[in-house]
């Protein structure tokens, strides 16, 4: 019972908070989270936390504190394995580096785990980092193509922290 509240409170509440843009909301109640799986565990819990922060701060353009937020969670040593974002993270920092080869490998293994686990939703996550990484490679027709996908589809829907990710690259794609 303790397990599924917990699982509950982030994944349910502290995700619903992200997703719908309530971030002073999100990052109060997913703080308050990671300081207790930090003394308490699980460390999946702690990194989704973390990671979940890193998304928010991101979201509200806080570059600096997410990547952060997104390096502390990449260092939480998780059991195998385990869903985490570490690969999107790594790989965009790859990007940042300009290794361009690794950072598209490291997100296209992330996304065949995905769909080989039937995790639609977090692979619509991994469509909206992919746009925004073919975006500052330059990349416009297949960032546009999964643009134009994530728009037609329910991805989007009510989130404007999935909107937000894409936000820049999707003014640059449409001028493009």
């Amino acid at each position: 019972d303790d397990h599924v509240a917990d699982r509950f409170e982030l994944a349910g509440m502290g995700m619903m908070l992200l997703l719908a843009g309530r971030f002073t909301e999100h990052d109060t109640l997913v703080t308050g989270l990671a300081e207790r799986y930090r003394a308490e565990g699980p460390p999946t819990s702690l990194n989704w936390a973390l990671t979940y922060l890193g998304t928010s701060a991101a979201a509200q353009g806080k570059d600096d504190l997410a990547w952060q937020h997104f390096a502390d969670a990449a260092r939480v040593p998780v059991p195998p394995r385990s869903s985490t974002q570490r690969n999107p993270v790594e790989a965009r920092a790859a990007l940042q580096r300009g290794d361009r080869v690794r950072a598209f490998e490291m997100l296209r293994v992330y996304i065949v785990e995905l769909l080989e686990r039937d995790n639609m939703y977090m692979a619509k996550v991994a469509g909206a980092e992919f746009v925004d990484m073919m975006a500052k490679v330059r990349c416009w027709p297949a960032a546009a193509r999964m643009l134009d996908y994530l728009e037609g589809s329910s991805a989007f829907g009510n989130s404007p922290a999935l909107r937000s990710i894409v936000a820049d690259a999707a003014m640059t794609i449409r001028a493009t």
